[in-house]
Parts: C-alpha cells; structure tokens; sequence
C-alpha cells in the first residue's frame, strides 16, 4: 500500500507488502525490503538497503549523507537489517571510511 501523497523515486526497489505513509519522500538507490511499513513524512534516500519487517516512525530522516566532517562526497552507503525500529526523528547517515 502506498500513500496517494508519497514520492517514490524511479531507481527505488520495493519489496512485497510495504507499506508507505502519507508525505514520505523515497529517492536515490534505495531498496526496501518485505513487510516494512514506513510512517509519515519520512525520507529515506541514498545509496540504501533496508531489509525486512521494520517499522519507520514518522519524521525519519534515513539514508542522508554522513555528518562526518571528514566526508567529502565519496561513495557511501548505508545497510539496514530485518526487524528494527525507529521511532520518531530519528537519523540515520550513511557511513564513513
């Protein structure tokens, strides 16, 4: 199921029953893995993996680049497991060296 209202990028893979929210902003080469619902006005974006039954609460940001200061644009990523949550406002960046 997904949201009238969502955004979902052409490069992104979605896995069977996920479910999108409202306003949720889904760009970059993302792949999202089975039976993971996504809240609300979140935005997952990057070079990322998100594996399967996890639950993303509203107003995540997953996926942005790193805060490192000692990034400087290379190639970064970011691999999520099966069965996580994150509650609301979380952050999660892609890595660094």
């Amino acid at each position: 199921m997904i949201h009238e209202t969502a955004i979902i990028g052409k490069n992104v893979k979605l896995g069977i029953e996920v479910e999108i929210g409202p306003f949720v902003y889904i760009d970059g080469d993302v792949t999202i893995g089975d039976n993971t619902k996504i809240h609300s006005s979140s935005m997952i974006t990057g070079n990322t993996i998100i594996g399967k039954n996890n639950i993303i609460f509203p107003f995540c940001s997953i996926g942005s680049i790193p805060q490192d200061l000692k990034y400087y644009g290379e190639d970064s990523y970011l691999m999520i497991g099966d069965s996580n949550v994150f509650r609301e406002h979380c952050t999660v960046n892609s890595g660094t060296e």
